[in-house]
């Protein structure tokens, strides 16, 4: 059986790194659940954000872990709806950072009881349990009782272009893209060619990370702000935990990589290593007079096919983009938002309010 404790992370961090990192397996999950991510996450949020570490313990030794973020969700003006996340603060300022591939981190071989675990102490109180970006929806939530419990589930594609493919095409991966992408990039790239020899660099230490990223947020914003739309760094949290991120620059598996021709930045592309894979984080990109040079299309065939001619197995574009990604995609796999309601009144007013909410959207 599994004992469950509570810790605060104020006044507990050292011990939580270190409880972390003894069930962190780099091989087994993503970046996103390294404690280089989750920490500097956790030391960005403001401190009035309740945020918990759960530790489960077996026999005194810990076999799983989890952050649980609490919040509470306002009908009408008043705080009804406590709401509880994992791994997240439940606040969308905060959690738009984004976390992917998330999961509880457990031991090798511990198959701990998801439905015991949200019939426990540990979500005591609670309206609404959220499950975000999971790679797999939990096994045997089916087994929680109908009678107390409403499962919504969202499944979000996320696509992926498998190297070892690349590498196995004699065109690399040109031959993997549908004829008229195909004829688009390669006249993107002639075109960029006139500008100087193709290169790609990847920064080396603090000081060039910090150069390209500041590169990188001037194109990024001036680009979305051309379509009339916010970009993924107009919040202050969201700039200060990307800084702090970077300033990590000994972990070998945060990166940003500056595409150019000749003297001409084209993009910059910013992501992260993990489990033999490039996961695609965020990028800014030149904007050129002539719209024939697609410089977002260039800079990601041209990285594509540098990291596949060093081994790494998969570029990961993570979720969202649709129908671009798609284009430029082999293969996709699904990512799970899952919400666990407590059968209340509360809760039925809230997902009634949803669904009207849509419906004036819709119509």
């Amino acid at each position: 059986m599994i004992t469950y404790r509570e810790y605060f992370y104020i006044g507990n961090e050292k011990l939580l790194e270190k409880t972390w990192g003894k069930l962190y397996c780099n091989q087994k999950y993503s970046f996103f659940l390294s404690w280089c991510w989750i920490g500097t996450w956790l030391s960005s949020l403001p401190n009035n954000i309740n945020m918990s570490f759960i530790v489960g313990y077996r026999d005194d030794l810990a076999v799983i872990v989890f952050l649980r973020g609490t919040t509470s969700k306002t009908i009408f003006c008043f705080p009804f709806i406590k709401y509880m996340s994992i791994n997240t603060s439940g606040q969308s300022c905060f959690d738009n950072v984004m976390l992917e591939y998330n999961t509880f981190l457990s031991a090798d071989n511990d198959d701990f009881s998801i439905c015991e675990l949200i019939d426990s102490d540990v979500f005591n109180g609670a309206d609404v349990i959220s499950l975000p970006g999971f790679i797999d929806s939990p096994k045997n939530l089916s087994s929680l009782n109908e009678d107390e419990y409403f499962i919504e589930e969202q499944r979000h594609p996320s696509f992926y272009v498998d190297l070892d493919r690349v590498n196995e095409n004699a065109q690399s991966y040109f031959g993997l893209l549908s004829s008229d992408r195909r004829r688009q990039l390669k006249r993107s790239l002639q075109l960029i060619g006139m500008y100087g020899d193709i290169g790609i660099q990847k920064a080396q230490n603090l000081s060039e990370s910090e150069v390209m990223y500041e590169k990188m947020l001037d194109m990024h914003r001036l680009s979305w702000r051309k379509r009339g739309k916010k970009g993924a760094f107009e919040s202050r949290f969201s700039e200060d935990f990307h800084r702090k991120l970077l300033s990590k620059q000994s972990n070998q598996n945060i990166c940003i990589f500056q595409i150019s021709a000749g003297d001409i930045d084209v993009g910059y592309i910013y992501g992260f290593m993990s489990q033999g894979r490039f996961l695609y984080y965020q990028s800014g990109f030149r904007i050129f007079s002539d719209n024939k040079i697609k410089s977002g299309m260039s800079c990601h065939a041209l990285l594509i096919n540098h990291l596949s001619s060093i081994g790494v197995k998969r570029y990961d574009f993570l979720s969202g983009g649709g129908r671009y990604k798609e284009s430029l995609s082999t293969g996709k796999e699904y990512l799970c938002w899952v919400r666990i309601y407590r059968r209340k009144w509360s809760t039925a007013f809230l997902l009634h309010s949803r669904k009207v909410r849509r419906l004036k959207v819709k119509f």
